[in-house]
């Protein structure tokens, strides 16, 4: 999906896979990963799988496979907490890529290792970044200058009501007249839901899929704009609690979050009544 944003104009590309390309730089944008974390809580006796960190470089590397930049610039959070070893991890990953592209972080409050730990790896670290007129940095703060400011930190989600009293709550793009939001790459983390403004211009990702939001009457709706192939399951919450009747709402989503770390698909835990088109939901 393609939209012009800036004082310029400038042209960029949001992208199905939550990053955003602008071929006038040769930039490629990506947001909150923050590798690591699944090792950051295993350190504290929490069991998550390691599966997590694998998937988040698998998606990075087809990402980068896909699309034409020169320099991919992170918004910030590359990491998520004390070096561990995602970060040899990185390092091997960043050796691999080093020929087709420069590496730009922008530090984000969870990128807490020395400076000279990034330039050792051949990632150039940054407190902001311009190109033309716009502004990048992790993030968003009050808008004073004259340049259109694009961050990550918060990761931007909504949350849609369909019309039985449904409600999904997905990660999104948030384009305002003066800053953009981008939404976390990573595969490990939360969102937030925004309160944004009828004028701007919102994209949900969910799964690979991109849609974006149009007004319908007095209700935004959403249209399909693009996707990518992925496998997908759908186990609905009545077959759960069948099996499980003491199943609660937190079990669900731990069941959720297992089998896309096992079987490498999205699990969407589906109640039986919720309407399957993403044109019959509206932003709460």
């Amino acid at each position: 999906m393609e939209l012009r944003i800036g004082n310029d104009q400038t042209l960029v590309q949001v992208l199905p896979e939550k990053a955003m390309l602008i071929p006038e730089y040769g930039l490629l944008v990506v947001s909150d990963i923050h590798l690591g974390k699944d090792i950051h809580f295993r350190s504290y006796g929490i069991p998550i799988p390691s599966q997590v960190g694998d998937k988040t470089f698998s998606a990075l590397d087809d990402l980068l496979t896909k699309y034409t930049f020169n320099t991919v610039l992170f918004l910030g959070d590359l990491f998520h907490s004390l070096k561990n070893k995602s970060f040899e991890t990185f390092a091997s990953w960043i050796e691999k890529w080093d020929d087709a592209a420069s590496f730009k972080l922008i530090l984000g409050n969870h990128d807490m290792y020395p400076t000279a730990d990034y330039e050792g790896i051949g990632l150039q670290s940054l407190s902001q970044y311009t190109a033309g007129s716009l502004l990048f940095e992790h993030q968003h703060r009050a808008v004073t200058d004259d340049f259109y400011h694009i961050s990550g930190h918060i990761h931007p989600a909504v949350r849609l009501k369909g019309k039985g009293k449904q409600s999904m709550k997905l990660p999104c793009f948030w384009f305002s007249s003066q800053f953009a939001i981008l939404p976390a790459f990573g595969h490990f983390t939360g969102t937030y839901v925004i309160d944004h403004g009828k004028e701007d211009r919102i994209f949900v990702v969910d799964d690979g899929t991109l849609c974006v939001h149009v007004q319908v009457g007095m209700d935004f709706k959403f249209a399909f704009v693009q996707g990518i192939p992925r496998p997908s399951v759908h186990v609905h919450w009545a077959i759960c609690t069948h099996y499980v009747p003491s199943l609660t709402l937190t079990c669900t989503l731990w069941i959720q979050y297992i089998l896309f770390c096992t079987y490498g698909c999205t699990c969407q835990l589906v109640h039986p009544q919720i309407l399957q088109h993403m044109d019959q939901y509206c932003v709460a």
